[in-house]
């Protein structure tokens, strides 16, 4: 079976288990997200970017980017048969030292790239050799005038960027890729810029942008609890409302958080280190020999286990959610009856740079195995994977479900004084 074929018989699987909430799912997942680097060329105040590279120089890794040869590894074993991949979260992907080589992989498996970047890099060569094997392009975009930009994203250029997106969103629209390459504008939502939340809309809508993502930012430092716009949940509510309303008025779509309680009980906490959050594999600065499945190729398999049903949910709020990621944005509520949960168990893993199988790349996420240690399909059908779905499916998310800021946000949790910890 050529490549598109594996792809979309794997995809189909992958969606039907979903659809039907089973607990196994005999398929592997659409979307991997790979944390292949740490390095960027920006020092965002609010980025926890110099903890990730900590993880990197705890692993011995000399450089802040995932050693070619295990991303060769990786590549070999689950690209024929995913769908999409977002090489990092944490850092500029368009820094990755084997950028060229990450593109050719996904042309030659026909794997499509998630990427968020900075977008100062976003021009030349490397634009438009991303452009065919592009997905989504997510520019983090943390103010509406050059002065809180800058003074956020530390060593960028509010024209740069501008620039850069504005080209690249003329470049796809020429390429005639508009319907299938997404573009989105992605805000960390912090006391600095909530008043020029309107004029993020506006510069959006300008750089024809198909969606606003917003998310109150994950506070990991005392110095940073001022900056949340948790301790000032009636300005931030004001400020979310006139940015949605700015939006409606251009026509333009947005996925900002659901509003905050004005009593206090969101009061933000300041985050956690790595070690509170168990689970995580302790490195040893020895590079981890090649995932078990590279050998075998084996899709996932296991015996299942009985479904629950899920609880009915507002129209409003499936609607808030499907938008924040928190149910499969293809799906309309109609069709789902009122089923609230979150895709990722079903369609997606996070694999960190030691193998650490993750289901979501959230604050706070349980590490439930290591594909260098073990084979893929006994960590994503394994028992923690299984409790994890039939949790959702049922209505009763697991406890490090219930402090996720993304289904915080969506409305399918209750905000906790737990949540905005970061990782």
């Amino acid at each position: 079976m050529d490549h598109a074929k594996l792809t979309a018989a794997n995809q189909a699987a992958a969606i039907q288990a979903e659809t039907d909430g089973d607990t196994v799912v005999n398929a592997w997942p659409l979307k991997l997200t790979l944390e292949l680097t740490a390095d960027c060329n920006l020092h965002c105040f609010m980025c926890d970017c110099e903890m990730a590279r900590d993880r990197y120089r705890a692993k011995g890794y000399k450089k802040f980017a995932l050693p070619v040869e295990i991303f060769r590894q990786i590549a070999e074993a689950s690209f024929s048969k995913i769908s999409v991949i977002n090489p990092t979260v944490v850092g500029e992907p368009l820094m990755l030292p084997y950028y060229d080589e990450m593109l050719e992989a996904c042309a030659h498996y026909n794997v499509k790239l998630d990427i968020i970047s900075n977008g100062m890099l976003l021009k030349g060569e490397r634009a438009r050799k991303l452009l065919p094997v592009l997905s989504e392009l997510t520019i983090s975009f943390d103010g509406g005038t050059k002065e809180t930009f800058e003074h956020v994203r530390t060593g960028s250029t509010f024209e740069t960027v501008v620039e850069n997106l504005n080209n690249f969103s003329k470049m796809r629209d020429e390429a005639g890729l508009t319907e299938t390459v997404g573009l989105t504008f992605n805000t960390t939502i912090l006391t600095e810029n909530l008043e020029e939340l309107p004029r993020s809309i506006e510069l959006g809508a300008a750089a024809k942008v198909d969606v606003i993502d917003g998310a109150f930012m994950l506070v990991f430092a005392e110095s940073l609890r001022h900056c949340s716009p948790l301790s000032d949940p009636v300005r931030a509510n004001h400020w979310v409302a006139k940015a949605e309303k700015r939006a409606k008025e251009l026509g333009i779509r947005v996925s900002l958080p659901n509003p905050l309680p004005e009593d206090g009980s969101a009061d933000v906490q300041v985050a956690q280190s790595d070690a509170d959050f168990g689970g995580v594999v302790e490195a040893n600065g020895e590079q981890p020999a090649a995932p078990a499945e590279v050998a075998n190729g084996s899709a996932p398999q296991a015996a299942p286990e009985d479904e629950g049903e899920a609880p009915a949910g507002s129209a409003e709020r499936l609607q808030r959610a499907a938008s924040k990621g928190a149910m499969p944005a293809d799906r309309v509520p109609a069709e789902w009856g009122g089923k609230l949960y979150c895709r990722f168990p079903w369609r997606e893993a996070f694999v960190g740079q030691g193998g650490e199988i993750s289901p979501c790349c959230a604050q706070g996420r349980p590490v439930l195995g290591n594909a260098f240690e073990q084979d893929f399909a006994e960590i994503w059908n394994g028992k923690d994977y299984q409790a994890l779905r039939k949790g959702l499916w049922e209505g009763k998310p697991l406890d490090y479900c219930k402090n996720c800021t993304f289904l915080q946000e969506s409305g399918a949790v209750p905000y906790s004084k737990d949540a905005y910890m970061r990782d």
